[in-house]
């Protein structure tokens, strides 16, 4: 009798034990299960981000290929090209208007999980190509506001205003603006290439 509740014992602990493997494993299962859906739902979203990115750098270089070549060609390039053959070119002042760059898309894709699904080489390339973008235009404003304050009340006035006549070199009062030629070309010229290298990369992932 004994022997045979000892079996009878046995088998309630044997199917408990099937009954709880059954279990684990269903669970397991839809853990699983879940989790490919969670990194489908990720890979959507990278996607969806990637392509999103993808067309903003590709706008900016449209235009900031056409603002930059348009800006160099008809004040920079000409001041410095002339300035270096010991001329006394005029001073353009420079004017950015309304010009501005916004970032909203980007704010909004590091608010809504953009963070949990992008390389973290990608985020840190975007954050650099965003101060850059910032920075010229920053040092835009600059001239902006030096062209306002200095050179516009004193356009018409006489080179001897603008120019020792000995050495042909800008006054010191003056100074600032073939230094802020020369950084807006070089921060440019940057610029452009740190977008064509995002472009590469943000392309190389979609492929």
């Amino acid at each position: 009798m004994q022997r045979y509740l000892s079996k009878i014992n046995h088998k309630k602990i044997f199917d408990y034990l099937i009954q709880l493997l059954i279990v684990f494993a269903g669970v397991y299962a839809a853990f699983l299960l879940d989790d490919v859906k969670t990194q489908q739902r990720n890979q959507r979203k990278r996607i969806q981000i990637y392509q999103s990115l993808l067309k903003q750098a590709e706008q900016d270089s449209i235009e900031m290929s056409e603002a930059f070549s348009m800006l160099d060609s008809v004040v920079i390039t000409p001041y410095l090209t002339a300035h270096e053959k010991g001329l006394m070119p005029t001073l353009k002042p420079i004017f950015l208007g309304s010009a501005s760059y916004s970032t909203r898309t980007w704010e909004a894709i590091l608010a809504t999980g953009g963070l949990d699904v992008l390389d973290l080489k990608l985020i840190e390339d975007m954050e650099a190509y965003y101060l850059q973008v910032h920075n010229l235009i920053d040092r835009m404003k600059k001239m902006e506001m030096l062209c306002i304050q200095q050179l516009l009340p004193n356009f018409n006035k006489e080179k001897i205003e603008f120019y020792d006549l000995k050495t042909k070199k800008l006054n010191e009062k003056y100074k600032w603006y073939m230094q802020s030629l020369e950084l807006i070309q070089e921060i440019s010229k940057a610029l452009l290439e740190e977008n064509d290298k995002l472009l590469r990369s943000l392309r190389s992932q979609l492929k």
